[in-house]
């Protein structure tokens, strides 16, 4: 992935058109993977279905990855190429924090837990922005420059792609309550 640094198994399957009928771009896709695995944690089974939209100008996107136990990533919206556009609703279950360690690695270490995610991911493919909510469960890690190991079950919100806490909880391994905003 551009600019993301990220470790991506598994076989893609499938058919993608991109063509201009009379000045008009015509996209269609309809992708599989099989088994869709990122950073190590299995999302599963994976489709991205792609479609034009003549009347607003823009490509209609769903993803989708699951298993056959749970839906993990549903995100769906639409990319307008013109204005560069983006408008999407994405929304994560059971997300292993670990698949995080390779981007948090200056801050925190050891990282471990599960996140669902609630986010929308709008303004243009030039600057895009972030909004939502993170809620935690048995998060758990290490805050480098303090060298402690704290645990989490909380809410994060992160508003024009900033991370909030807001009346955050942690505990260190004593049971010694944090509250961090």
């Amino acid at each position: 992935l551009a600019g993301l640094n990220a470790t991506l198994a598994g076989n893609i399957s499938g058919n993608a058109q991109f063509q201009k009928l009379d000045g008009v771009p015509y996209i269609f896709a309809d992708l599989g993977v099989d088994t869709l695995v990122f950073n190590d944690q299995m999302l599963g089974t994976t489709r991205l279905n792609a479609d034009w939209d003549d009347t607003r100008g823009a490509i209609n996107i769903t993803l989708s990855s699951g298993t056959e136990d749970s839906k993990i990533l549903d995100a769906k919206g639409a990319f307008s190429p013109n204005s560069k556009k983006l408008d999407f609703d994405i929304l994560m279950n059971d997300i292993k924090l670990q698949a995080f360690n390779p981007y948090a690695e200056k801050g925190l270490k050891d990282l471990s837990g599960e996140v669902d995610v609630n986010l929308s991911l709008d303004g243009t493919l030039d600057k895009p922005e972030l909004n939502g909510t993170l809620n935690l469960d048995q998060g758990e890690a290490t805050i480098s420059f303090l060298n402690t190991h704290y645990i989490f079950n909380d809410q994060a919100r992160i508003y024009h792609n900033n991370l909030y806490l807001e009346d955050f909880v942690a505990l260190d391994e004593l049971g010694n309550r944090a509250l961090i905003s």
